[in-house]
């Protein structure tokens, strides 16, 4: 994991699109293929591409500039497996119901942090994963709003998926809450 000096993930997430932008460009001719069926096509994305771009994503704060960027090389990706161009104007609605996708790159991501979340929560209190993550700088906040941290937006996404605190005891359940199974 990349951090800047600033303590955010920009460094390294620009670095894992650059990497599914390279990853998309060799596989070009596969996606606008024809003859290869479209669950190929998605068992190419979660393999390849998905697998590239999330690679660490645990522990990145992502900003809505990042969160754009990411949806955008999804959707690049999905756009050429339809064999649609952007020049077609094709909305994005139409080309996730095309392919039979409901969810997107940013609910992968954040399943994957809440499985780590779980995971590091049910470490025992003296291992270092978890003492970093109950760490709290004993630092004032600067004057205004403050920026939502990884920890706010776990609990906003806890929310979300009507996963509570000590539901990650049970890990079974806990996964299955997240979202963790086989997406094709």
């Amino acid at each position: 994991m990349t951090l800047t000096k600033e303590g955010n993930s920009n460094e390294e997430i620009d670095n894992k699109i650059i990497h599914g932008r390279k990853a998309i460009g060799k596989l070009n001719s596969l996606l606008w293929n024809d003859k290869i069926t479209m669950k190929t096509k998605k068992m190419i994305f979660s393999t390849t591409v998905e697998s590239i771009v999330t690679y660490g994503s645990e522990t990145w704060e992502i900003n809505k500039r990042n969160e754009k960027r990411m949806k955008a090389l999804e959707m690049d990706f999905w756009r050429r497996a339809c064999g649609v161009s952007r020049l077609e104007h094709v909305r994005n609605d139409e080309i996730r119901r095309r392919v039979h996708r409901n969810k997107d790159i940013m609910d992968t991501i954040n399943m994957k942090k809440l499985v780590w979340y779980g995971h590091v929560q049910r470490m025992p209190e003296e291992r270092w994963p978890k003492r970093t993550l109950d760490w709290v700088p004993n630092r004032r906040r600067k004057r205004g709003r403050h920026k939502r941290d990884w920890r706010e937006n776990i609990h906003l996404e806890m929310e979300r998926r009507n996963l509570r605190p000590r539901d990650w005891e049970n890990r079974k359940a806990w996964q299955a809450g997240c979202g963790k199974r086989r997406q094709l």
